[in-house]
């Protein structure tokens, strides 16, 4: 007998070129809603060791990826929220890829060697949200969006 899989949608734009010169607004989810990466104070993330390595590799994607760059970001604890400036010479799904790759292996070592916390079976959400900017209103929208976020988050959970 066969074992069923969920059903599961694809959440790509369907015919978009993913490797077309635009800015491209990505929220990633820990796996569960762990909040592994980070504590709320008032309306400040402060980051755990494995938020600053979240962090650390996001600053690295131009290095990897020549021709992109990261415009605005917020790490929160348990989700990170970014704009990423593509110039057209990679495919987003490939970017997020290695991302997830190379935190996903630098939190094991964490645990394993630095005592962090554990995750159940995966560190990030099987997928990602993704949103092709279109216009410049829209990127100042999601860029007060993404400033905002620690504030909504407080606001939403009375830590301020």
């Amino acid at each position: 007998m066969q074992p069923s899989f969920p059903d599961r949608k694809d959440i790509r734009w369907k015919g978009f070129d993913y490797t077309s010169k635009a800015h491209y607004f990505v929220t990633v989810n820990i796996h569960d809603r762990l909040h592994l990466l980070g504590e709320m104070n008032n309306d400040e993330v402060q980051l755990t060791a494995a938020g600053q390595m979240v962090r650390d590799v996001l600053l690295q994607i131009p290095e990897q990826f020549e021709g992109t760059e990261i415009t605005s970001m917020v790490i929160m604890p348990n989700h990170v929220h970014l704009v990423l400036f593509n110039e057209g010479n990679h495919h987003l799904p490939n970017i997020m890829r290695w991302f997830k790759s190379i935190t996903t292996n630098h939190y094991i070592h964490g645990v394993k060697e630095l005592g962090w916390g554990p995750f159940n079976r995966t560190l990030w959400q099987r997928n990602y949200f993704d949103h092709v900017i279109r216009t410049p209103k829209e990127l100042q929208n999601i860029v007060d969006y993404i400033k905002g976020n620690p504030y909504r988050w407080a606001m939403k959970y009375n830590e301020i």
